[in-house]
């Protein structure tokens, strides 16, 4: 149905959730392959949304089992030679759609040399605490009995002493640098990239190694006086030109998300990339 953007028919739909709890008896191994296949389909979002409506999201990650807080990485099999020649002292980006797709599947951001930008999510281990006391990281955990009248209100930071920090969220965005001469500009990292399988090939997908680059960060910050969140954002000075720049046509030479010799009419601004979505780096 995702492969193809169909609708499950009613009793078939019906017939799944119903017998969600046999795919039990699948081996691991199976499940993994078919999983692996759906996160890397270019309607892979689709995929998920109906793994997640039928029950079958909840078998195939069993009861949304939990992580601790110290737990390690878990390095993909594409990347662990290379991660393993580096001690481990890298990043590890998996491209899923998450790390590329805008918020509300708005489409890719693309830069000037034709790169995908890099999204992540991180927290604090204040968030991440709340989350694990309140069995909130599965679906069956938000919607079990026990939280059924939970208020979810995470910690708020406190500055007097000896002081918390409460919950802290911070989305990032990254830039892939090609060129040594472009890393002076930015705050860098070593990261190791796993780009997407694709559905009709039958070889893994390559594990990357790339510098990438800052480009833009937010910071959430929940505190006894702002319980509402103190959200704060940060961009690169040379991501994108103010319109008033444009308009009087003072404009620099380069930007990373704007090409200032392309006539607007032709090269209209905030425009979501045509499909497919298939990462280039």
């Amino acid at each position: 149905a995702a492969r193809f953007d169909f609708a499950i028919e009613d009793r078939t739909l019906a017939a799944i959730e119903q017998q969600a709890h046999e795919l039990l008896i699948v081996s691991a191994e199976r499940i993994a392959a078919e999983l692996r296949l759906i996160l890397t389909h270019p309607n892979r979002a689709r995929g998920i949304e109906l793994l997640a409506e039928t029950g079958l999201l909840e078998v195939m990650l069993p009861g949304g089992k939990s992580s601790k807080w110290e737990d390690k990485k878990i390095v993909p099999p594409e990347c662990r030679d290379q991660y393993n020649k580096l001690n481990g002292k890298v990043m590890l980006v998996e491209m899923i759609e998450e790390s590329f797709n805008e918020p509300f599947k708005t489409g890719p951001l693309i830069d000037q040399q034709g790169n995908y930008a890099i999204f992540d999510i991180l927290m604090n281990k204040s968030m991440f605490d709340y989350i694990q006391e309140h069995n909130l990281q599965s679906r069956t955990g938000q919607q079990s009995k026990e939280n059924g009248s939970l208020r979810v209100d995470f910690p708020a930071g406190t500055n007097t002493a000896p002081g918390t920090p409460g919950a802290v969220m911070i989305k990032v965005s990254w830039k892939v640098l090609d060129s040594p001469n472009e890393r002076q500009n930015f705050h860098t990292v070593d990261a190791l990239v796993l780009m997407p399988r694709h559905p009709k090939e039958a070889t893994s997908p390559p594990c990357l190694r790339k510098t990438l680059g800052l480009v833009g960060f937010h910071v959430g910050h929940k505190t006894v006086n702002r319980r509402q969140w103190i959200w704060t954002s940060f961009e690169h000075v040379n991501n994108v030109p103010e319109q008033q720049d444009v308009d009087k046509q003072q404009t620099k030479a380069a930007y990373n998300f704007y090409n200032p010799k392309c006539d607007p009419t032709r090269c209209p601004v905030n425009q979501t990339p045509p499909t497919p979505w298939e990462p280039n780096l």
